[in-house]
């Protein structure tokens, strides 16, 4: 699964250049193509992929990174400002003629960018998962690289599967806590400032952790982790509640960005094994 493994190798390394989970006003949209396509060709000769099929395969996969890199960060965007103008915090031109009007435009130009943003991820996964059994198996100078390390344990493992295990691990990183935001933000379901913002550095350590002891086998232990996460944040799901918010409302922000964060560990740790 090289084609793959390149893939989301590339997707994790592009999204670490995103402002953690916030996507919107800080750093321009296109800082993540930046890293993003750069890491997908340069595998590309390392990995000695050579040829006219190969290169065809190297265009589609720079192609997706491109959409769900810009269509990710308009969505989150377009978000954040219809939240802006639904709190009467838009700019002066805007409050003056119909802030809902302009709000309700942004949530639906939001939906459209979510929409293509996962389609790019589904995609990506169908097709490349599809092409599987054709790519060529990892070669080139890093094949040769790896098996000079000289390490008996590391030498039985494939190139293929150490490159996807170390995509899968970059992409709990950036990748899901995107993902986990785009979720969210479907839903509208959203926290008060301040409340439970732990979890923008939590998920991504929960999930390398869970994939980490899926690809050990050590399957029980994981979920031991997911159920102690549950015990150890109900306190905090009380406290951290807003002036005025039922515990209901924190308790589905917590539960819906725990479970699409699990979900995102347990899928790749599929692909990793």
């Amino acid at each position: 699964m090289t084609y793959l493994a390149v893939w989301l190798l590339a997707l994790g390394a592009g999204d670490l250049a995103r402002p953690g989970a916030e996507l919107g006003g800080r750093r321009p949209s296109w800082l993540p193509v930046l890293v993003s396509v750069p890491v997908a060709v340069l595998s590309w000769p390392l990995l000695g992929q050579r040829g006219g099929w190969h290169l065809l395969a190297l265009l589609g996969i720079v192609l997706l990174l491109v959409v769900w890199a810009r269509s990710s960060a308009a969505a989150v965007s377009s978000g954040l400002r219809a939240r802006d103008h639904g709190d009467g915090e838009g700019d002066g031109d805007d409050r003056a003629h119909d802030p809902s009007a302009a709000a309700a435009a942004l949530l639906r130009s939001a939906g459209r960018h979510r929409l293509v943003a996962g389609a790019s991820l589904l995609v990506g996964l169908v097709a490349l998962f599809a092409l599987a059994g054709v790519d060529a198996a990892a070669g080139g100078p890093l094949a040769r690289w790896w098996g000079s390390l000289g390490l008996p344990r590391l030498g039985r493992v494939p190139l293929d599967r150490a490159l996807m295990v170390l995509a899968v691990m970059l992409a709990q990183i950036g990748t899901g806590n995107v993902v986990v935001r785009l979720v969210l933000d479907a839903a509208g379901a959203h926290s008060q400032p301040g409340v439970l913002r732990g979890g923008r550095w939590l998920g991504p350590m929960e999930r390398v952790f869970v994939v980490g002891l899926a690809l050990a086998g050590q399957a029980t232990a994981a979920s031991v982790v997911i159920a102690a996460k549950g015990i150890l944040r109900f306190p905090e799901l009380q406290d951290q509640r807003g002036p005025g918010q039922r515990i209901d409302v924190v308790t589905e922000y917590f539960l819906l960005g725990s479970f699409t964060s699990w979900l995102v560990a347990l899928g790749c740790a599929l692909l990793a094994l």
